[in-house]
């Protein structure tokens, strides 16, 4: 079965304002991929990292929201030395702490996807040529599960 990592921003996509065409479809898209968790057709990865934003989102909506995603996940993945060691040596190929610690998290638990709706690290760790996981898109993602 394959495992997902949906990061921060992919989790808040369908709250997003979706006058943007963009927008509109990954957030249908990330409507769409947490439908097929539920009857297990991949397994959610959740992390510190993804509990620690979630609980510091002053948005209650938003908060909630996650809680209720994130309680999909099948894999946890704790900070712990190797999940940090790793995410230092992204930080050193330009991913912000966070988002090194993400997909830290992400390789630490083997996922075989890391899902982005940020363009900036989307093309960061694309251009890195990591090969696993795979960073995708939800829409990217969504069809590569279908």
């Amino acid at each position: 079965m394959k495992t997902v990592y949906l990061d921060t921003c992919s989790i808040q996509r369908p709250l997003d304002d979706k006058s943007q065409v963009r927008v509109a479809i990954e957030a249908e898209a990330v409507i769409m991929l947490v439908s097929l968790c539920e009857p297990n057709a991949f397994q959610l990865v959740s992390s510190d990292a993804l509990v620690f934003e979630q609980e510091r989102n002053p948005n209650s909506r938003r908060r909630e929201f996650s809680q209720q995603i994130l309680q999909l996940a099948k894999i946890f993945i704790e900070s712990n030395n190797s999940v940090l060691n790793r995410a230092e040596e992204w930080q050193k190929n330009g991913l912000s702490l966070l988002d090194a610690i993400h997909f830290a998290s992400a390789i630490e638990a083997n996922a075989d996807y890391f899902c982005t709706t940020d363009v900036k690290l989307y093309r960061q760790i694309k251009k890195s040529l990591c090969v696993k996981p795979k960073v995708v898109s939800p829409l990217e993602l969504l069809e590569e599960l279908i």
